[in-house]
């Protein structure tokens, strides 16, 4: 999944949805302090602050979280000689008999058959 850098605004992108939240007046507080401190709107602060935690959050669930021991488990793993699993591997055999099947019988052009009438 693509996570667009910048969410645009344009005409047929405009802000047409809201989002409510109820805070505690210290939260809000202290939001409004850091927007002044960037120049911004509590809207545009508060957006921008969620868009950049959004993006976040999208990218790191495409990423596995290993322990020490689960990398020691992975690298022990991966350096183990590859055993063949009967089951899979003729799975995998006979769909790549259909595959080349397939290919086959698109690739064939139909002949003309000779009428004796």
């Amino acid at each position: 999944m693509r996570v667009p850098e910048e969410v645009p605004v344009s005409p047929s992108n405009s802000r047409t949805e809201r989002l409510n939240m109820r805070l505690t007046p210290d939260a809000l507080a202290l939001i409004r302090d850091a927007a002044a401190t960037q120049n911004q709107d509590v809207s545009a602060f508060v957006l921008g602050a969620a868009l950049d935690r959004a993006r976040e959050v999208k990218l790191n669930e495409h990423f596995l979280e290993l322990s020490i021991d689960d990398i020691r488990e992975l690298d022990k793993a991966l350096a183990r000689e590859p055993q063949v699993i009967e089951q899979l591997a003729n799975q995998l055999r006979r769909a790549r008999e259909n595959i080349s099947v397939t290919h086959v019988n698109r690739r064939r052009k139909p002949t003309a058959v000779a009428s004796d009438k």
